[in-house]
């Protein structure tokens, strides 16, 4: 037989991509996040993901809170210790702070998770990263998808997205709106979304793009977390207080971003620009919180391949700046309205700038080595506006120097091991920054550090595709929230001295015969202190709150040749303690969640009405745990957040070309 010999087959990723890093990583696709789901959170696609524990707190006025290998759970609302990034631009603010509420699911075509400490490549952050991809290519015809669902609790949900093409590239306009009762009294929602892009390519090599991104959440009400009683006795509940002072947000948001990208066949650079704007009002319990945003930032990154034979060496380099600019103010709450007299008024100012640089070489023929570094500064500047009581401004700035390092080598075709080692640091956000008293800054919270390393091995066949993980990590100053016991609702945070978080990960899927698929994930955690001074007993040796001491997943998948699907899923999660001490307590829980639907194509038009059943055992247990929360007189600590019990939905997904 003749033989014949191949030029090499080079494959390059994009200048910011995750595909060239030594760290567990996971990647979603449209299917994985949407096929029949009912869209009410992150949570819903991202149990798939081994390692990470999304969870749903069922309450639009907090977020769902995201812990990747236990950072985050520290998060009283929003999203901290794991950055985020939407089509490229950083949701995470300068300060570490993280949202998501302005995102929504069924605009999201891929998700990509990096789980280790990719800090020395993304910066505020120790967790790693949830990187989210919402456009989707525009085809040579204009395209339109329409999606609609309603179900249990008031849930009243479409998404509608616009696609055509304009000169080689497109544009596009996505628009959304939820509706949605709650399980639990004083849950009810209402959320809209608009998106409109632009793509274009300038002139060989050359495209730019824009994108304008509008959130409005004129209600999303705040039941509150319940006692162990309380939710025993009846978890729809919700706490008295959060009802009479009506505690909720009202949020208003805008984001647009302009991108230029030049991509050659040895080089490539990208560059984007973004701001951002938020009106807030947030009655609380203890206050009333308004909060006015304006901020901005950009990223230039650049790939370049340089000479260096069969090392085939590769440079990568990124610059970042961010600046926030919040004016808050806090009233008391008087049923709901802001009280006459604000008893803190001050303007907030975060500056963060970074800089990195990774190399990535073949040391050999199968052995890829990536060394990395990245130097971030973060600057707080607080002024007093309210001098009644004295003059609280004042200045703190934070910084570190961080790292990767790590390989990966090709063990057979299809089998490719890693190891890695890398720090990481995160700086406590203007919130969690506050004092006890009336405004400026906590001179004592110090960032939290990290070390961590991890090993791996990722295995792709036709019909198979398996990951392991294995990690350790040391954290030095750890972040973590307590309730202030003269403000209800509010949360001030402090450092803890040092913890060790372990855990392994497998996750798997594979297609069976008959046409089934399966999907497994399961994550083994122990995150512990290792030495945590207190007034009263040491902590040393108990487990980091909020983090439930494993999680698993498995779905089984079954098509019928004529279009019919089905799937059902189990999902898990493990003990979690609700504070330091390790006295209160989450019990493990697992729910069992059934969907089924039917694809039907016409031409060019495809037309899949679905139905689902979530928690199909009507299951009792709490989706997220809000940790250190004070003791209620009497009564217990308020830590519990309920999830939904035994609730139906049916929807449909038509889609098309003109």
């Amino acid at each position: 037989m003749p033989r014949a010999t191949l030029e090499p087959l080079s494959i390059r990723a994009p200048a910011d991509s995750a595909a060239a890093l030594p760290f567990a990583v996971s990647v979603l696709d449209r299917d994985e996040i949407h096929r029949g789901r009912s869209g009410l959170g992150l949570d819903e696609a991202l149990v798939r993901v081994p390692g990470v524990s999304a969870q749903n707190r069922y309450n639009f006025s907090l977020d769902t809170r995201i812990t990747v290998r236990g950072f985050g759970a520290r998060s009283a609302f929003g999203v901290r210790g794991v950055t985020v990034l939407l089509d490229g631009v950083p949701q995470t603010l300068p300060d570490g702070q993280g949202q998501l509420s302005h995102v929504d699911v069924g605009m999201i075509e891929r998700i990509e998770v990096v789980r280790g400490a990719a800090a020395a490549f993304y910066g505020n952050a120790a967790g790693g990263v949830v990187a989210i991809t919402t456009g989707g290519l525009v085809g040579a015809r204009p395209s339109y998808r329409l999606r609609g669902q309603g179900g249990s609790y008031g849930l009243r949900k479409w998404n509608l997205d616009l696609r055509a093409p304009l000169a080689a590239g497109g544009v596009s306009l996505a628009l959304s709106r939820l509706r949605w009762d709650g399980f639990r009294v004083h849950s009810g929602a209402d959320v809209r979304h608009a998106v409109a892009a632009i793509e274009l390519p300038v002139q060989g090599d050359l495209s730019i793009g824009a994108q304008l991104r509008y959130s409005d959440t004129p209600r999303a009400d705040n039941p509150g977390a319940l006692t162990a009683a309380e939710f025993e006795a009846d978890p729809a509940q919700a706490s008295p207080d959060n009802v009479a002072m009506r505690a909720g947000k009202r949020v208003h948001q805008w984001q647009g971003a302009v991108r230029v990208r030049r991509a050659g066949p040895r080089s490539e650079v990208a560059a984007v620009l973004y701001g951002v704007g938020r009106s807030l009002a947030n009655p609380l319990p203890s206050a009333f919180v308004t909060l006015d945003r304006a901020g901005a930032g950009g990223r230039l990154l650049a790939r370049r391949a340089l000479a260096g034979g069969s090392l085939a060496p590769q440079l990568r380099a990124g610059l970042e700046v961010q600046r926030q600019h919040d004016l808050r103010r806090n009233y008391d709450n008087d049923g709901g309205r802001a009280g006459d007299t604000a008893r803190v008024d001050q303007r907030e100012t975060v500056t963060s700038l970074g800089a990195r640089a990774a190399l990535h070489l073949w040391a050999a023929r199968r052995i890829q080595v990536t060394a990395g570094a990245r130097l971030d500064r973060v600057a707080f500047r607080v002024r007093d506006l309210r001098l009644e009581d004295g003059d609280a401004s004042g200045e703190r700035a934070m910084g570190a120097l961080s790292f990767t390092a790590g390989l990966s080598r090709d063990v057979a075709p299809t089998v490719r091991v890693h190891a890695s080692v890398g720090s990481a640091f995160e700086t406590p956000t203007t919130t969690e920054l506050a004092t006890p008293g009336s405004g400026g800054l906590d001179r004592h919270l110090a960032p939290q550090r990290t070390l961590q390393w991890e090993v791996g091995l990722r295995a792709r066949g036709a019909r198979l595709e398996a990951g392991v993980a294995i990690y350790q990590a040391a954290v030095r100053d750890g972040l973590l929230p307590y309730e202030a016991a003269a403000a209800p609702g509010r949360f001030l945070y402090r450092n803890t001295g040092r913890s060790r978080h372990r855990g392994a990960e497998v996750d798997l899927k594979a297609s069976l015969p008959s046409g089934l698929r399966l999907a497994v994930a399961y994550a083994l955690t122990e995150h512990r202190f290792v030495e945590f001074p207190t007034d009263s007993t040491p902590l040393d040796g108990r487990y980091v709150p909020g983090v439930p001491r494993s999680t698993a997943y498995a779905a089984l998948s079954a098509g019928t040749g004529d279009g019919g699907w089905a799937d059902l899923e189990v999902a898990q999660a493990g003990t979690a303690y609700a504070d330091d001490a390790n006295g209160l307590r989450a019990a493990p829980w697992w729910v069992l969640n059934l969907r089924a639907g039917w694809v039907r194509r016409a031409g060019a038009r495809r037309l899949a009405p679905f139905v689902g059943v979530n928690n199909l055992l009507d299951r009792r247990y709490a989706a997220a745990l809000t940790v250190n929360a004070r003791a209620v007189s009497g009564a217990g600590r308020r830590a519990f957040e309920p999830a939904p019990g035994r609730n139906y939905y049916v929807g449909f997904e038509v889609s098309g070309e003109r």
